[in-house]
This record gives C-alpha cells, structure tokens and sequence, in this order.
C-alpha cells in the first residue's frame, strides 16, 4: 500500500480493516439518495446531509473502530518505511565513507 502517494481503492482494500470499514460506509451510502452525494440540489437534501455526515463521522470517530485499526496500521506502516530509509542511508553514507578513505 502506497503512504505518501495516492493509494488505490484495490490497495486499501487490501487491509483487512479497511475492508470492514469500507462496507459500513457503503451501506450507510446505499441508505441515502443518490443525488445526496452528486452537485445537484433537491429538496431535503440538506437535513439529509446533515445526517449521512453525522454517521459517517460517528463511524470514523468510533473509538477501536475498523477504520481507526486502518489509521493505526498506517501509521505502523509509515514507521516501518522511515525506519528503513534510515537504515538505507545510513548504509549508503557508510559506503561513501569507505570510498573516500580508499582515495
């Protein structure tokens, strides 16, 4: 999965937590007109806006919820990959040194 670039759909998919996540979310939108999510206004639309943000909020916010299991895996991951670069540039700066006492 991609951290500092744009990740797929298909990518955070394959997070298990996500996942979960993600099919809550699409059966709260399935609940909601189709025009709720689109530019067009209708009549309604904002005390349903007003409720589709309330739940979608609640689900993200929910504490030990599936998509803060999502956050707090990426944030494992991103840990992981600053930890690697480290190590990596150290590695590259140790053979820089060792080329440069050759000299």
């Amino acid at each position: 999965m991609k951290l500092r670039g744009q990740a797929t759909t298909e990518e955070l998919l394959q997070n298990k937590n996500y996942a979960k996540y993600f099919a809550q979310r699409e059966r709260i939108r399935k609940k909601y007109h189709k025009r709720l999510l689109s530019a067009v206004a209708y009549p309604n639309q904002d005390k349903e806006w007003v409720k589709y943000k309330k739940e979608i909020m609640d689900l993200m916010m929910k504490p030990k919820g599936w998509y803060q299991k999502f956050i707090w895996d990426t944030e494992q991951a991103q840990i992981d990959q600053e930890e690697a670069y480290k190590m990596r540039r150290e590695e590259a700066k140790k053979k820089k040194r060792k080329t440069l006492t050759k000299l």
